[in-house]
């Protein structure tokens, strides 16, 4: 009767110890949707000229939907390690290698936006002070500077050299999109609430 249950109990414990394996490998199944942790699943789809990488993650700043042109799928492969020469290699993102290049790549680009990127201040400080004198007039800087991404001088890089990753480029302009627009509208929300308050409050006094 021991011995039956000392074998039912390693059965147990290997099953638990190749799931726990499992769980710590993302790409123990390359077939399988990424999984970089257990209770979560990173992806990729395409749509059109564009493939969405989507990284998820227990931590927020580890994580983010990214949308990269299929232009950009590419990496440069040296031939060997004492030579400069070698070739353009095109991302096979099923491929595990392949899919981390990229997604590391996206997460770099995503914290190093969030560090050095604050040139959005100067169109989101006018947009609230030009709400506060009118909506209309907030409105008026708010929504062309939505549509406009950033300029690269204006993108504060950290390192310059990283403008030859096509794929970070991309990540980062498009996370400095993302918050230029965030504290844009945020502003403009700030500023058409002090706007109604300050009218409400001159209402109040005239009556």
């Amino acid at each position: 009767m021991k011995k039956i249950i000392f074998i039912i109990g390693l059965c147990i414990c290997s099953a638990f110890s190749t799931v726990c394996l499992q769980a710590q490998d993302p790409f123990t199944d390359r077939s399988a949707a990424f999984k970089f942790t257990p209770l979560r699943v990173s992806n990729f789809s395409q749509k059109g000229n564009i493939t969405r990488i989507k990284l998820y993650n227990t931590n927020p700043k580890l994580g983010g939907t990214f949308d990269i042109p299929n232009s950009s799928l590419f990496r440069f492969a040296y031939n060997d390690s004492l030579h400069v020469f070698g070739r353009v290699k095109p991302l096979i993102l099923t491929q595990a290698d392949d899919f981390k290049y990229a997604a590391d790549l996206c997460l770099k680009a995503k914290i190093d936006c969030k560090n050095h990127y604050k040139m959005f201040r100067a169109s989101a400080t006018g947009t609230l002070f030009l709400t506060i004198l009118s909506p209309i007039a907030g409105l008026a800087c708010a929504i062309p500077s939505s549509l406009t991404p950033p300029r690269i001088e204006n993108l504060g890089l950290p390192d310059v050299d990283m403008l030859q990753e096509d794929i970070y480029f991309q990540a980062y302009r498009s996370e400095a999109t993302r918050i230029k627009n965030k504290r844009n509208w945020m502003n403009f929300g700030i500023g058409f609430g002090i706007h109604i308050g300050v009218l409400f409050g001159v209402l109040a006094l005239v009556h």
